[in-house]
Order: C-alpha cells, then sequence, then structure tokens
C-alpha cells in the first residue's frame, strides 16, 4: 500500500495503472478474495470502467460486463445506501433485499465510494467518481480498522481518477484554446495565422511528393457599400453567409479561410489549376444565387493560381492576389486563372501605390461627401450622379474598367465647391454675376485637387463636367469635338439630378418636365448620344427621381 501511495504521489502511475494497483493492495491488505474498482461516466450515470484482482476469467467477464451498463441496471450499485457498506454474510444478512441478496456471491462485501471535492462539486452525480468493493468467499467479521484502511486505498482510486479527468479537461481546455486562436471568431473559418501556417505546411508536402497545389483568393464585391449603407451588423452577416457556402463547396481536406476583413483564402491540395478555377467559378456562382441577409445578393471576385507557376508559399499567394486583382479590374463577379500572358501580379511596389491611391481616392471622397453635407438639398447628390453616370456610360456600351472609372470622377466631380463660400452655394436667391463667376470656378478647382489621384482622363471629366455640347460651357467653353464623352455623360447625370432634385430657390421637377427639358436641349446643351442614352434608360424604368430632402437614400446596392 505504502508502495502504491508513494508511486502515485510522484506521477509514476497512469489512471489505469493506478486502479488496478490500488485494487491490488486492498485484496492483500485486506487479506480479501478479490477488490474490484467500478469508474463511473463523468456524469456519473453509467458504469465505465472495471478494474478487478479476479483471476477466473469467466467470473472476470461477468463482471467487466457491466461496462456501459446504467448504474442502476447493476447490482453492486443498489448497495451503495452508505459509506461504507459493510456486510458480513450476504446469506444471512436481513436489510438485503431478496432479489439483491440472490443476485451476490456468498460471503462478505466492504464497499466504500470513490469521491473527490474537484470534481462534480454541484453535481452528486458526477462527484461519485465510482466504488471500491473488497469481497471475501466466506462469511467474517469486518472491523473499524479494515474499513478505515478501504477507505484510504478508495481515496488513491479517487485521487488517479480526479486527476485523470482533470487533465484530460485541462488538455480539452487548451486544444479548444488553441482551436479558437486559429479561428475567425465571426465566421468560425480559419483565420490568416492559421492559413499561413497550412500554406507553408501544403506547399512543402506538396513539393516533397510532387503533388499539385492550387490556391484560389475570393473578394467580396463592393462590400464597402454594404457597411456603408446598411451598417456592420448586416456587412457580419454576409460574411458569415458567404463563408457557410465556400464551406459546402470545399472538399474534405481542402481549408477554407478568412484572411482579410471581406478576403477569403480557399487552399486545395492535390488539384491543379483548372480544377481550382472550375472549383472556384461554382463557389462564385453560388455565392451569387445565394440570399444574402439584409442584401438580397452579392457577387464576389476570385484569383487561381497553382503551385506550378510559383517559387514558394509567398509566390503563390502574391500570384493568386494578382489574379484575383485583374478579376476586381476587369468586371468583378468572375473568377480568372493567373496567366502571366494575361494577369500582373502586383510587386510590393505597386502594392504600396495602389494603396496609397486608394487612401487619397478615399480622402477626396470624403470632402467630396462634406460639401454635399454643407445642404440638406443636394444631400447624396455626388453619388446619385455616379450612379446615374455608370448606367448612362454602361447603357452607351462603356467597359467595365472605363465605367468604374467614370463612377469614380462622378463621386467626386463637385468637391472643387469646398472653396466656394456657404454664402454662395446655400443662397435661396438668383446668384450675382460675380457670385456666378466664383460658382464656376469650383470646376477647374476640383480638377486641380483630383489631379494627384486621377488619371488624367478623369480630370478632364472632372473639369469638363459643366462645359455644353454648344461650347457655352465651362470653364474652357468646349463643345462638340472637343468635349470627351465623360465630361458630357457627367453633365447629362448632373443637369438631370438638379431638375429632379429640390433647391432652396425652387421645390424639385417631375421627371416628365426634365425629360422634356432634356430633349429641348438635345444637341445644344447636352450631346445628343447622351440625351438618347437617357431616353433608353426611362423606356426601361431606370430613371428615378432624387428623393425629397430628409429622405433615406437609396442604398449604392441597388
Amino acid at each position: 500500500m505504502a508502495e502504491t501511495a508513494a508511486r502515485l504521489l510522484e506521477g509514476a502511475l497512469d489512471m489505469d495503472a493506478t486502479l488496478r494497483a490500488v485494487a491490488d493492495a486492498a485484496r492483500r491488505a485486506l487479506g480479501a478474495d478479490r477488490a474490484t474498482c467500478y469508474v463511473h461516466s463523468e456524469d456519473g450515470r453509467h458504469m465505465a470502467r472495471v478494474f478487478s484482482t479476479e483471476e477466473d476469467p469467466r467470473r472476470l467477464a461477468r463482471l467487466t460486463a457491466v461496462e456501459g451498463r446504467r448504474r442502476e441496471d447493476v447490482p453492486i450499485w443498489h448497495l451503495m445506501h452508505g459509506e461504507p457498506v459493510v456486510i458480513p454474510d450476504v446469506a444471512a444478512s436481513r436489510t438485503l433485499p431478496p432479489v439483491l441478496r440472490a443476485a451476490l456471491p456468498p460471503g462478505a462485501i466492504l464497499g466504500v465510494w470513490l469521491e473527490h471535492s474537484s470534481v462534480g462539486a454541484t453535481d452528486r452525480d458526477a462527484a461519485v467518481l465510482g466504488s471500491l468493493f473488497v469481497s471475501w468467499r466466506e462469511p467474517r467479521d469486518i472491523t473499524r480498522h479494515d474499513e478505515l484502511l478501504a477507505r484510504s486505498l478508495a481515496g488513491m482510486a479517487s485521487m488517479a481518477v480526479a486527476n485523470a479527468r482533470l487533465h484530460a479537461a485541462t488538455l480539452e481546455s487548451l486544444a479548444q484554446a488553441e482551436r479558437r486562436a486559429a479561428r475567425d471568431p465571426l465566421t468560425d473559418l480559419a483565420n490568416h495565422r492559421a492559413f499561413h501556417d497550412r500554406l507553408g505546411d501544403e506547399v512543402a508536402r506538396a513539393e516533397r511528393h510532387g503533388r499539385a497545389l492550387s490556391l484560389v483568393l475570393f473578394d467580396l464585391d463592393r462590400f464597402k457599400a454594404v457597411n456603408d449603407a446598411l451598417g456592420h451588423q448586416v456587412g457580419d452577416e454576409v460574411l458569415v453567409a458567404a463563408a457557410q457556402v465556400l464551406e459546402r463547396e470545399a472538399r474534405d481536406g481542402d481549408l477554407v479561410a478568412r484572411v482579410g476583413g471581406e478576403e477569403f483564402a480557399w487552399l486545395m491540395p492535390e488539384a491543379d489549376g483548372l480544377d481550382a478555377w472550375q472549383a472556384a467559378e461554382r463557389a462564385r456562382s453560388a455565392i451569387e444565387q445565394a440570399p444574402m441577409p439584409g442584401v438580397g445578393g452579392i457577387t464576389v471576385s476570385a484569383g487561381v493560381c497553382e503551385l506550378s507557376r510559383a517559387a514558394d508559399a509567398a509566390d503563390l499567394y502574391r500570384l493568386a492576389d494578382g489574379a484575383l486583382y485583374w478579376a476586381k479590374h476587369h468586371g468583378r463577379n468572375v473568377v480568372f486563372h493567373y496567366s502571366p500572358d494575361v494577369v500582373r501580379a502586383l510587386s510590393a511596389e505597386d502594392q504600396a501605390v495602389r494603396l496609397r491611391r486608394q487612401q487619397a481616392l478615399q480622402s477626396i471622397r470624403m470632402l467630396a461627401r462634406a460639401v454635399d453635407a454643407k445642404d440638406s438639398f443636394t444631400s447624396r447628390h455626388s453619388e446619385r450622379v455616379a450612379a446615374l453616370a455608370a448606367r448612362l456610360a454602361e447603357r452607351l456600351g462603356w467597359d467595365t474598367e472605363d465605367t468604374d472609372r467614370l463612377r469614380e470622377a462622378g463621386l467626386v466631380h463637385d468637391v472643387g465647391k469646398l472653396a466656394i463660400s456657404d454664402a454662395i452655394l446655400l443662397k435661396a436667391g438668383p446668384l450675382t454675376d460675380d457670385e456666378y463667376r466664383d460658382l464656376k470656378a469650383h470646376a477647374a478647382l476640383g480638377s486641380e485637387i483630383v489631379s494627384e489621384v486621377f488619371d488624367p482622363g478623369q480630370v478632364a471629366w472632372v473639369r469638363g463636367h459643366h462645359e455644353r455640347w454648344d461650347g457655352r460651357g465651362y470653364p474652357d467653353g468646349l463643345g462638340e469635338g472637343e468635349l470627351s464623352d465623360g465630361a458630357a455623360i457627367l453633365a447629362m447625370a448632373d443637369a438631370w439630378d438638379a431638375m429632379t432634385s429640390a433647391r432652396p430657390y425652387r421645390d424639385a421637377g417631375s421627371a416628365d418636365d426634365a425629360f422634356a427639358e432634356c430633349l429641348r436641349e438635345r444637341g445644344a446643351q447636352f450631346a445628343p448620344w447622351a440625351v438618347d442614352a437617357l431616353a433608353a434608360l426611362r423606356a426601361d424604368g431606370a430613371l428615378d427621381p432624387a428623393p425629397p430632402p430628409g429622405a433615406e437614400a437609396p442604398s449604392p446596392l441597388t
């Protein structure tokens, strides 16, 4: 017994070895014919394990047959009404029910609970870890010393079971903490760190065994508009829904991770570029068709690259990101497969330039929104002009890239008004000649503000959005043959929004009156083909009047 206790305290024995040692020590110390440790399940409702010194195979089989059974179905359980259980003579016992007495072997029995204060403190069933039973084939007196000895041995057994459960619980807690550290808390996908760890491992494995490996990077299209228009809660719901679609599309052994705000990565071991492209295309289509909470629908762009194109893990990610960039800037809602003949993968310097441009453009957009915010009558004017200009460009057959460039110009076309005094911008009555001259300066000023961010074509569009087809506009008096198409479209969109929006000096005009005015000015103020495109949009029901001041602005997703 002393040896068993010493080895237990030293940690030299695991639970199974400890319980066998305890049973053997109890048999020898008490001069018993058999000692058995019963271990309950963690919830205390079933017999989980049996450790016995019984050597007879048939008797041992009967003892271990209770494993997995409910404790109420095991006769030995019904003895445990007190501590300890002392039955000097089973056959002569008057306290045992006849059915139970018939089920037990003749002789004497001593039984004690296995309990430990560290386990199941709030649940009696769980707190009872099991029991230790010592039996003799012949009746005998069971002394107080026998009871104390059995209690001591049961304490060792209890400690072994408790330690095993606490150790298992600790390992599970550590495993859960590790899983949480590797998971994105919103989508429950692998996070950025876990993805790159796996990416390195998979690249090494693929190179070692000469196997295929592909990577797909996804980016939700115009996701910022979701957050801006509908709030981050809706944005989070969209991210979760998109993540669930990608998880469903992935194969066993693939890894889907959230690697950025609205960016996801899909790592496909043993998939070549064509396989990965086909899988990504299925996922793209599934996301496009999936109902998105609060939004209705959303699209995704993707870039695909296989390891055979890349030098290492970092290069694979860079090339896939280059393909994604190409997809985002050549139509969106498309999957591009990396090819050096088609995709320009961005270098670190390219990425820095792109980021600086995006940051500068965002700052200019904030300035333009500040102009709109000065006056409730022009609130969201720039966004409406940008949206209508883009629809006109699409109707005129512009490609996606140029349409997006025009939309960008439309969003900031009035940024030059920051330099115009509020007394002029908010004046309720007609402007004086001097005031009108100052107001007209905003087009040229705006083009100067955006010149560090926009390309020359976009700068010309911003500068020319008040030019006329007949050459009587400002600031340069450009007309037919000189006026750029982008500036003519912005002029059309700007005038339409002005006519259909309320101003301090007049109410909003009707769409019918505004359209009649556009027809009258066809070939004079407006380019004929721009008016024709407007008419086509109107015929399709795509021209909506601006909302009155204070009304909710239309979602940029629509």
